[in-house]
């Protein structure tokens, strides 16, 4: 089977993504990922092949924190053209189209060359609001979430439907009047997050399979070996906006620091920073991660069975948090470093945290995601 995978996603979606064309791959299926350009070198790395598609959606974000969604998404719509064009291309031999964050092109590309299509959901935020909390939203409340997404629906439609449109007039298709719900419903949802994260879901038309990971090894060097080694507690720090300024604070409270291998060549790392070699792992001989709650490292953490301290600033980041608390795996907190560090001595200390983290670790370790993900994917295309 010849299958597309597309993205307008950044890295935590990109990763699950390219797991999952891996092991499709394996499987002896014929994979092509149409995704932003900037990974090109990470999936080369995995011999997949793929098709540029413009820019990613962090790269809108880049330095600016505080992006609204209306700047967001008037980057966005210029974007438009470029994901229709490259999309078409990428489906030329295609039997399936799999869709991934942000999917400008994929629905009405599949709509037009009548392919079944399949949504990839790595963030339960997209899904219904009266179930789980909208961005910005830190506790639980249906009602305020059910506003949230009703307000970010009415702002797709009037910035971004009017393109979308366009290149869908272009394709002989019709014009669609609620683009958010067009964008986020269509087709199979297979949703890339654990059950116990879930909790529930209304949609009949979706399943729920676990985290993808890539099965590497974590790094047996002698230097980690050593290093952990040590009897003092390490905290782990992943995506965070003030590095620095964490990495004395968690000094200060007596922890040795360790980055996660995403800050590697990053300007703000110093020459004597401490970075794991391990891409997108957690060492769980750690006391406790410190992150703002992006997806790729809030699942790597809880896979892990470490606690998390999480310190969220925008988009996902606030609902990831959220579920944190809800698991009884870790805590939230503002954005202030010295708060944070704060936050995980106290977590590091509480072996509560430690217990439930672990427990929900090995429920995760002992599923097969990807095999689970294949099963439903091949089933779906008519070949079981």
């Amino acid at each position: 089977m010849r299958i597309t995978l597309y993205s307008v996603g950044g890295l935590d979606e990109i990763r699950p993504l390219a797991a999952l064309g891996h092991a499709l791959q394996q499987q002896g299926h014929s994979v092509l990922l149409c995704i932003p350009e900037k990974f090109r070198e990470r999936i080369m790395k995995r011999n997949l092949r793929m098709i540029s598609c413009g820019a990613s959606f962090e790269e809108f974000l880049e330095g600016k924190t505080g992006t609204s969604d209306s700047e967001f998404l008037r980057k966005l719509t210029a974007e438009v053209p470029v994901h229709f064009v490259s999309l078409r291309d990428a489906l030329r031999e295609a039997d399936l189209l799999i869709g991934g964050l942000l999917p400008l092109a994929a629905p009405s590309m599949a709509e037009q060359l009548s392919l079944p299509y399949i949504q990839i959901i790595t963030s339960p935020i997209f899904l219904d609001a009266s179930q789980f909390p909208a961005a910005g939203i830190a506790k639980q409340n249906g009602f305020l979430a059910s506003l949230e997404q009703k307000k970010r629906a009415r702002q797709w439609n009037q910035q971004l439907r009017t393109a979308i449109n366009r290149e869908r007039g272009f394709s002989g298709l019709s014009p669609v009047k609620g683009l958010y719900s067009y964008l986020f419903e269509y087709g199979f949802q297979l949703i890339a997050v654990e059950p116990e994260v879930m909790q529930q879901s209304k949609f009949e038309n979706a399943a729920t399979t676990g985290f993808w990971f890539t099965d590497e090894e974590f790094p047996e060097e002698k230097e980690w070996q050593e290093f952990f080694a040590i009897e003092s507690p390490v905290a782990f720090v992943g995506s965070v906006n003030q590095p620095e300024e964490l990495q004395q604070a968690l000094l200060s409270e007596g922890f040795r620091v360790l980055f996660s291998a995403d800050w590697k060549d990053h300007p703000a790392m110093k020459a004597d920073a401490k970075i794991y070699t391990g891409e997108n792992q957690v060492p769980s001989e750690c006391s406790v991660v410190v992150h703002n709650g992006n997806t790729g490292i809030t699942a790597a953490t809880i896979r892990s069975g470490v606690p998390h301290v999480v310190v969220p600033e925008m988009m996902t980041q606030t609902d990831w948090a959220h579920r944190v608390e809800q698991l009884r795996v870790g805590i939230s907190t503002s954005a202030d470093m010295k708060s944070a560090a704060q936050a995980a001595k106290k977590v590091g200390a509480d072996t509560g945290f430690k217990d439930r983290a672990l427990e929900i670790s090995r429920k995760i370790t002992a599923r097969s995601s990807l095999a689970t993900s294949l099963e439903i994917i091949e089933r779906l295309a008519g070949l079981k």
